[in-house]
């Protein structure tokens, strides 16, 4: 076959009647235009759902009496050293 037999095959498919007036074509502009929406959609409610997670929180060292910001897995008090902490306001 040649190039030219090839497109007219091709473009007879294009326009080729599925249903009342339907063409192939409006099939695949409906099927691009549904992964667009699901695409969007997906992508606004990622977009919409995370939310940064705060790994730290206020505590006050019982030994010193240091209070300040850390992260959940700090054990030790920053000034002292001592391994006990209460949980600050």
């Amino acid at each position: 076959m040649k190039n030219n037999e090839i497109i007219q095959k091709l473009t007879r498919l294009y326009y080729m009647e599925l249903y009342d007036g339907y063409t192939v074509k409006h099939l695949l502009l409906a099927l691009v235009a549904l992964f667009v929406l699901i695409w969007l959609f997906r992508f606004v409610w990622t977009f919409l759902k995370s939310k940064e997670v705060d790994y730290r929180h206020h505590v006050q060292c019982k030994n010193c009496g240091w209070s300040g910001t850390v992260e959940f897995e700090m054990k030790r008090c920053p000034r002292c050293g001592h391994q006990s902490f209460q949980k600050g306001k």
